[in-house]
């Protein structure tokens, strides 16, 4: 009887695992609703080359910008969008339910968004980039503020335009 009993809590214990191991791996955990997916849109005639950096928001003082040495240096991804066009495949933060006022608020983060145009790459090294910190344009956004722009960040900023 103490041997079916091992082997039952035994079975239970790897039961209780794979169940887990798969709801963690379903595609639903990586469409999770609460992330909040932004697009960036391309409205200048150059090809632009976009990396990005998600940080918390803890004080002013501890916010260090995304610069094109950090780029380089950690082979952060450099996403292409063409004239015209707009790439979704940014996450931004997340919303989390508050409690008190039973609303979707948004988990403090500061999202980085730096860009380069084809041009400027072709023109500089990634050293001289990186020693001479050129770049064409640098978003620092909330995950509030890129939620009010209607999650589609813009190169170039109306606000540069003018």
């Amino acid at each position: 009887m103490k041997i079916l009993r091992k082997y039952y809590l035994l079975f239970v214990t790897i039961s209780v695992f794979l169940f887990c191991s798969f709801r963690c791996d379903s595609e639903e955990s990586y469409n999770d609703p609460h992330y909040v997916k932004y697009s960036v849109e391309n409205n200048d005639s150059d090809v632009i080359y976009v990396a990005q950096r998600i940080m918390p928001v803890t004080t002013t003082d501890q916010t260090e910008e995304i610069s094109p040495g950090y780029v380089f240096r950690n082979k952060i991804k450099l996403s292409a969008i063409s004239p015209g066009e707009r790439l979704c495949d940014f996450t931004c933060g997340w919303l989390e339910r508050n409690y008190f006022t039973d609303n979707m608020d948004t988990v403090a983060r500061i999202n980085h968004i730096l860009v380069f145009k084809k041009k400027t790459l072709d023109k500089y090294s990634e050293k001289e980039l990186a020693e001479n910190n050129i770049y064409d344009a640098l978003y620092v956004l909330t995950t509030r503020e890129i939620l009010d722009m209607g999650c589609v960040v813009k190169f170039p900023l109306e606000a540069e335009d003018e």
